[in-house]
């Protein structure tokens, strides 16, 4: 069972709902084990012992798969210090009674004390000049750690909800009704979730011994078939295997492939494989091979691209003909 563990104030601990907020809705459509820390008022900034930076230390869970916290909105309200993006990564030498800080701080702890996905989730909009800035902050701290951002601020389908729903979804401009969690928020955010857990997930490889030479080094033919393993088995985890593709008209050629070989692997090694997909924008698509060893080295990275075509040879136009497979690869797009 998938472990998530939220950290935020209010709109986390779902105070207009009756203490339900997405967090306990996602968690249960699917059945993942939830730790919620959650306490109303409170603020990133560490200038007590209820803010996130204290509460996260105490926070006694050895496990999580996933880490999603709050960008709060009382560090807006109460005027907080934004501060600045730090230019380094150890968390004793970040300044936590600014937001930059508490953010980065907060990074790192999870980062050190799990090492799983770290998420930030902003709230809709409303009128506050000092909330958008911290948005902004969050985009720039995201960028430096790699962290995802599930942006409901600059959601366009979140903006463009009419006057009449966002009465009903809104108790206030900051808090969501059950309803709003329920049937506005929560949608989007467990689609979030799941992409994700779909970016992290891992494809476990043994080498067999076959695989090796003479030297008992494993031959550098054999990492361009783990990348079609896991290919194989990320496009399964997607939904569009190879043979829903083939079912869609669907055939998917290699245009090009490459393999960065920085370790040596030897027979019986587990090799993770994590495939990203480093760009998509509707016709090429490229993936990226991450893998490593037992120890967590970095054994080689591979590349592959490929088209999208029909079965006459001609180029399938995703984006009109398959638009959920189309919607799904943006989304899980590097695209930098």
């Amino acid at each position: 069972m998938k472990r998530i563990v939220f950290l935020g104030s209010s709109v986390t601990y779902g105070s207009a709902a009756g203490g339900v907020s997405f967090a306990d809705i996602v968690c249960e459509k699917n059945g993942y084990e939830m730790v919620k820390e959650a306490v109303s008022g409170t603020t990133l900034v560490d200038d007590d012992d209820l803010s996130y930076v204290s509460r996260l230390k105490r926070l006694n869970t050895d496990r999580a798969d996933l880490f999603i916290c709050q960008l709060s909105t009382n560090d807006a309200a109460c005027q907080k210090p934004l501060g600045t993006v730090s230019a380094g990564r150890d968390k004793d030498g970040f300044d936590v009674k600014t937001v930059a800080g508490a953010i980065e701080y907060i990074i790192s702890y999870a980062s050190e004390k799990w090492g799983c996905p770290i998420a930030f989730y902003t709230g809709t909009r409303f009128d506050s000049a000092p909330y958008a800035e911290m948005v902004e902050l969050l985009k720039e701290i995201s960028k430096k750690w790699g962290t995802e951002i599930i942006n409901l601020w600059d959601e366009p389908s979140f903006n463009a909800v009419s006057p009449e729903d966002h009465g009903r979804y809104m108790a206030d401009p900051v808090h969501p009704t059950l309803t709003g969690y329920r049937d506005w928020w929560t949608p989007y955010i467990d689609r979030a979730i799941k992409d994700i857990f779909l970016k992290n997930r891992e494809y476990i490889h043994t080498v067999q011994y076959y695989e090796t030479d003479k030297m008992g080094i494993t031959h550098h033919s054999n990492y361009i078939r783990w990348m079609e393993e896991a290919r194989v088995d990320f496009l399964d985890c997607i939904g569009w295997d190879y043979a829903k593709l083939e079912e869609a008209g669907i055939v998917s050629p290699v245009l090009g492939i490459s393999c960065d070989y920085r370790k040596s692997t030897t027979f019986s090694d587990k090799i993770s494989i994590r495939v990203t997909v480093k760009e998509f924008k509707g016709v090429k698509l490229f993936l990226e091979y991450d893998m490593k060893n037992e120890k967590g080295e970095t054994v080689c990275i591979g590349t592959s691209s490929h088209a999208f075509l029909n079965a006459e040879g001609r180029p399938v136009r995703l984006k009109t003909e398959h638009p959920g497979l189309y919607e799904l690869l943006m989304r899980l797009a590097v695209n930098e």
